[in-house]
């Protein structure tokens, strides 16, 4: 398994790539989004050495299995179910966001050891 850099694999998705046509200026949010993410969602191995991958690579995984089960004309341009710029990029930041939960933010740790 290659593992890019994770803007390099968001262009890669079907999702991006859509939103990307609609909206480039939401699509560059969606790499400040990921850019900042990325160090965050690194922590996740630190603290959990012993879990799956649950890093950006992961989210990635996750927004291509979204493109797989949202129905095709959601990520088609003109058609009825079609999703707009927000809802496009909303489904990217749930991807990439999902696990946040377990990450330790900077200047975080010391709090949390107490």
């Amino acid at each position: 398994m290659i593992i890019k850099d994770s803007i390099t694999e968001l262009k890669e998705t079907k999702i991006w790539n859509y939103l990307h046509e609609i909206n480039s200026d939401y699509a560059e949010r969606a790499f400040v989004f990921v850019e900042y993410l990325t160090p965050i969602l690194k922590s996740i191995q630190k603290i959990f050495p012993l879990y799956t991958r649950h890093d950006a690579h992961h989210s990635y995984r996750v927004l291509n299995r979204m493109s797989q089960v949202i129905h095709p004309d959601c990520l088609t341009i003109g058609k009825e179910l079609s999703f707009n710029h927000i809802e496009t990029f909303l489904l990217i930041c749930s991807a990439y966001a999902h696990d946040l939960g377990m990450a330790i933010f900077p200047n975080e740790e010391k709090e949390l050891l107490n």
